[in-house]
């Protein structure tokens, strides 16, 4: 009898830290950014820097994309200019965030590039990152016929509202950008704590129990 009370008391702890962790997994997916991946067809939310940039959709899935065609450094090497969208992220300061997106091209000789700006500062600069995995019709309204995306993540923290800049160039061709998102990094909660220590406290009395202590 003792022996199966154990082995529930023990199940009962497991779960409880099971429970803990997909509340930590769920607080991870909250998004900051609104129109992420430009669901409404439009740049709903964003605020379009330069004269390049449109949204484009992929006919057989209506996944939407922004995209832009701008061609040279000067697209993607100074926040507020070039070929860009923005949106201000209203966040916690001090907390870290992971800053997500995917994107794809449409060529696969280059040159091409995209930046991201955090609160004006540059946090990344890639060059030829995903060359040749967009098929398009190169004439309005410029649809997506096949992609393949590649994802991107980086760790930003948060002064309590931030300007989010993406920028994109390809010379010649254009640069597919979508699925952003601003997502708190999460720490352990209560529970999950809770439910490791009973785990410790529980195990560590089998072990004296079972040596006769």
């Amino acid at each position: 009898m003792l022996e199966k009370l154990r082995k529930v008391a023990a199940a009962t702890v497991l779960s409880m830290a099971s429970v803990g962790a997909a509340n930590v997994v769920i607080a991870a997916q909250t998004n900051l950014v609104q129109n992420g991946d430009f669901s409404t067809g439009d740049l709903t939310n964003w605020t379009k820097i330069g004269s390049e940039g449109l949204v484009v959709t992929n006919t057989t899935n209506t996944k939407f994309f922004f995209a832009t065609g701008c061609s040279g450094h000067d697209c993607v090497s100074t926040a507020g200019s070039g070929s860009a969208i923005q949106q201000l992220v209203s966040d916690t300061s001090g907390q870290s965030y992971q800053l997500t997106l995917a994107l794809a091209e449409n060529t696969d000789v280059g040159p091409s590039e995209f930046s991201i700006f955090w609160h004006g500062n540059m946090i990344a600069d890639i060059t030829d990152p995903a060359l040749g995995t967009v098929t398009y019709v190169p004439t309005p309204p410029f649809t997506v016929l096949t992609y393949s995306l590649t994802p991107f993540t980086f760790t930003v923290t948060g002064t309590g509202s931030d300007s989010l800049e993406i920028h994109g160039r390809n010379d010649p061709g254009g640069i597919y950008f979508t699925d952003i998102s601003v997502s708190a990094v999460p720490e352990p909660s209560e529970s999950a704590m809770l439910a490791v220590g009973l785990v410790g406290i529980f195990g560590i009395g089998l072990v004296r129990r079972n040596s006769g202590r």
